[in-house]
């Protein structure tokens, strides 16, 4: 889904009240959009919020897991080599 830029003003508007403590305190001067790695920047005049932080980084940590987990059943599948057993 893409929102307008009215909207994404909006949501960087809702997002700086939700976090009024932490969240730069000027007015909102343009967005900034990309696909890899993906953001959602709010630029305010007294600094910058990024909106999808947060998802970014679960979703890099399921990807993460998934990754190891296919490795773990790629080695447990992966048949062992047999030994030689020499007389003694």
């Amino acid at each position: 889904m893409r929102l307008s830029t009215v909207d994404l003003d909006n949501e960087c508007f809702r997002w700086q009240v939700a976090h009024l403590h932490s969240a730069p305190s000027g007015e909102i001067v343009h967005t900034e959009r990309s696909f890899l790695p993906p953001t959602v920047d709010c630029i305010f005049t007294d600094g910058t919020a990024s909106l999808i932080r947060i998802e970014t980084l679960g979703l890099s940590c399921c990807l993460t897991v998934f990754l190891i987990c296919c490795a773990a059943l790629r080695l447990l599948k992966a048949p062992l080599p047999l030994r030689s057993h020499e007389p003694q």
